[in-house]
């Protein structure tokens, strides 16, 4: 520990009487009224009427004072210590800087308690005698236990399920005739972010693989202050108006009288709301969709949702949609093997995203931008400011801007991703709203929310919300203040502190885009807002067979989870509008004849613009090729073939992929010829669903003890079932017999998934190939044959 020196009792002294002479004060005040002096008057008051000053606002009046203990809170401030440190630097707050200011590295340090008290006993309460009663003076136990009782805060009441990583957006070109945001400003510019991925129905302590929305938010901290981009993994959402946002979610949670069922939407209450809601109708295909299941939360699309505007410097401005691509391709699960996996591993996403990390294989996005002009958002057949319509790619290309890349995991859980604080209100220079309804309640509705759950309205000061930009204001006070203001100006205008902070004007502040407003005050919808069908119809016919016969098992399995007949056949209704064929099947597999058709809002049916659109398909976008981060099972048991198995290990390796050797137990695995392999899983505490791939190994007598094993047939048959790649090596053919999987297809075709070989060869190659692929769909059926 360092001990500093004290000042000597003479030159505190000294200190505190130069600090306070009479002199001094004098001057001070001589100085403030030189400096209050020098603005006679507020001469940019006239400035603030009429229509031109208000879109070209000027710079703040300031006056630079003669000393810097005029605007100072004292005259003291020159007295140091190690705890009130030094005069502030000027123009600076000091508590906006990196996350090294707060990181904690407790290597070779003593306990202490809060107040820095070195402990010398943490396994002991004080007590009076060794078996007396505990003493209430204990201080060290009472600080212990009251910080433990307060440790956790209110969940979020949505998204509380959440996952977060640091990383980086790369601009590729300058946007500068799109935007004065500052991300988009020159080629190469790099801006820090902190990126959350969550469910959205489900509790804290929930499942990672429920069906759900996910969200994918995005703060910017760029050098403008902070953006937060707040979206799903889905381009729509359920509802049109801010106004039913309570009911939605009242109507998907937990059904409030036995608080039942968790991260579901699969029960009475939601149905009921959204078949009597047939905005939501769109929405509900993509929750249907294969979507709502996603493979790794690094595999999946990101959408701001709503329509933004983008204004450059010259105040010119153009619509935007926001969509973020993985690199590694757009990739699902099977809702049998979403069920599954969260039994086994309910962290499946949050463990996949921390162990990518780590490996260094840093998950990637391109943000692609939608931008349309208002004439043309005008001659659309829907509206753009309809937060359940998407802008077809067909009608508006994307066009890729920049990369997303996560690269940073989080160096404690609670302190950044459950504190971290993303707001829709969070906009920076350069972007601004549209009249959507939907977003200008998610403007208030998200502050009002960090408010209640991160103890007041300085929720920003906390470390990972701090923005990189300095923060210059009059606000002061409330609940856990962390900045620390210097002087007794609170207010603008202000003469005593020379004007500042100033009002930035036109030049870097933000401006809102001065969109002319003259319209009846009155709640309603715009007409186009009553189109409610026509895209839910474009969705389910832009998917492949496969993804149709997904989406009406979803609706099979949810549907069949409520108890009340007449909310079924209501929703049935509804999507007989959508698809005739798909209401045909749900209501088969529902054993209910077809309803009628509910009643449309629009009278006037559309004429949609685009009625396919291939990339609205998951199996649109495969992403790179390759097998990279992919994870396959390498079955083994005593008498396992070991130069097949490091063979392959190797072959997937070489594409970036893991074999993960499976036994029977983990640890040494016998191999043939005296070697031993390290198994690092076992057939029961890592499933086959937990796997993109399986090998069987080669080897009699191994493949003699997985057989006996009824682990490894449950294993085989889900890899099968979820349309996954098997490898069988020589004699392991004989355990795809006896789990009744044969390598051709029912039309006698030969399964590409399927692959039986003699170890070595080109097996590995092949398998590779076939694991590309991702998934076999050619062998799944309804209900599974296997």
């Amino acid at each position: 520990m360092t001990t500093r020196k004290p000042k000597t009792p003479k030159t505190a002294a000294a200190a505190a009487s130069k600090a306070s002479s009479p002199d001094a004060v004098m001057q001070h005040a001589a100085d403030t009224q030189a400096l209050a002096a020098a603005m006679p008057a507020n001469t940019n008051k006239a400035l603030e009427h009429g229509r031109d000053n208000a879109v070209n606002p000027p710079r703040g009046l300031t006056a630079k004072p003669v000393s810097p203990t005029v605007t100072a809170s004292t005259l003291s401030e020159e007295s140091s210590s190690d705890k009130t440190g030094h005069t502030a630097p000027p123009g600076v707050n000091a508590s906006i800087d990196s996350l090294d200011r707060v990181r904690v590295n407790s290597a070779d340090q003593p306990l202490t308690t809060n107040q820095g008290v070195q402990i010398a006993d943490n396994q002991n309460s004080l007590k009076a005698g060794l078996r007396g009663p505990a003493l209430l003076e204990d201080f060290i136990l009472r600080e212990k236990i009251t910080h433990f009782d307060h440790e956790r805060i209110p969940e979020r009441i949505v998204h509380a399920r959440g996952s977060g990583a640091h990383g980086y957006f790369e601009c590729y070109e300058a946007q500068t005739d799109l935007t004065a945001a500052a991300p988009f400003q020159q080629a190469g510019k790099v801006t820090p972010v902190f990126v959350r991925f969550s469910t959205v129905a489900g509790e804290r302590g929930s499942k990672d693989t429920a069906r759900d929305v996910r969200g994918f938010a995005v703060k910017f901290y760029t050098d403008q202050g902070n953006w937060d981009l707040v979206g799903n993994n889905m381009p729509v959402f359920f509802i049109q108006d801010a106004m039913k946002f309570p009911d939605l979610v009242h109507a998907v949670k937990p059904e409030p009288h036995h608080a039942m069922p968790q991260a579901a939407s699969a029960h009475d209450t939601f149905w009921d709301f959204v078949s009597l809601m047939p905005e939501s109708t769109h929405m509900l295909m993509w929750v249907m969709s294969d979507r709502a299941i996603p493979r790794s939360l690094r595999m999946m699309q990101g959408f701001g949702v709503h329509t933004f505007r983008l204004v450059n410097a010259q105040g010119e401005s153009v619509f935007c949609k926001f969509h973020w691509n993985p690199v590694l391709g757009t990739h699902s699960q099977v809702w049998d093997e979403a069920v599954k996996v969260s039994g086994a591993d309910p962290d499946f996403h949050r463990r996949d995203l921390w162990e990518a990390i780590e490996a260094g294989d840093f998950p990637e996005w391109e943000l692609c931008l939608q931008t349309f002009t208002e004439e043309q958002a005008e001659k659309f057949s829907f509206d753009i400011l309809d937060a359940t319509k998407i802008v077809p790619e067909e009608l508006v290309p994307l066009k890729p801007v920049g990369r997303l890349v996560l690269n940073r995991n989080p160096d404690n859980f609670f302190a950044e991703t459950e504190q971290v604080a993303f707001c829709a209100a969070h906009i920076i220079p350069g972007i601004d709203f549209t009249n959507d309804p939907l977003l200008a309640g998610r403007i208030h509705s998200y502050v009002d929310t960090q408010i209640s759950r991160l103890g007041g309205p300085n929720f920003h000061e906390i470390p990972i919300n701090a923005p990189i930009a300095q923060v210059h204001n009059n606000q002061r006070d409330g609940m856990h203040r962390q900045a620390v203001h210097r002087g007794r100006v609170a207010y603008e205008p202000n003469s005593l502190g020379g004007g500042c902070p100033f009002q930035a004007g036109t030049a870097t502040g933000f401006v809102s885009f001065p969109q002319p407003v003259q319209e009846d005050k009155l709640r309603g919808k715009p007409e186009k807002f009553a189109d409610h069908y026509s895209q839910a119809t474009l969705f389910y016919d832009s998917q492949s067979p496969v993804e149709q016969a997904h989406i009406a098992a979803a609706f099979r399995f949810e549907l069949s989870k409520v108890t009340v007949p007449a909310v079924r056949e209501r929703m049935v209704a509804g999507l007989v509008n959508v698809s005739p064929a798909l209401a045909k099947k749900v209501a088969d597999g529902l054993g209910m004849p077809v309803p009628k058709a509910l009643p449309r809002a629009l009278k006037t049916e559309v004429k949609p613009e685009v009625t396919k659109s291939p990339a609205l398909s998951l199996m649109a976008r495969p992403g790179e090729a390759g097998i990279r981060t992919l994870k396959v099972a390498i079955l083994a048991a005593e008498g396992v073939d070991a130069a097949s198995v490091t063979a392959l290990q190797a072959a997937l390796k070489a594409e970036g992929a893991m074999g993960k050797v499976v036994g029977q137990h983990v640890g040494d695995v016998m191999a043939n010829g005296g070697k031993t392999l390290q198994a690092e899983a076992s057939l029961e505490n890592e499933p086959g669903f937990l796997f993109d791939g399986l090998v069987l190994p080669d080897g009699e007598a191994a493949v003699q003890r997985l057989a006996s094993d009824g682990h490894t047939m449950e294993f085989i048959k889900d890899q099968y079932r979820h349309a996954k790649p098997i490898l069988a090596l020589g004699a392991s053919k004989a355990l795809l017999q006896k789990a009744g999987i044969d390598a051709a297809l029912p039309d006698g075709q030969q399964d590409p998934g399927v692959l039986v070989a003699d170890a070595g060869g080109d097996a590995a190659s092949r398998f590779v190939q076939a694991l590309v692929t991702r998934r076999h769909w050619q062998r799944e059926s309804d209900p599974p044959r296997i």
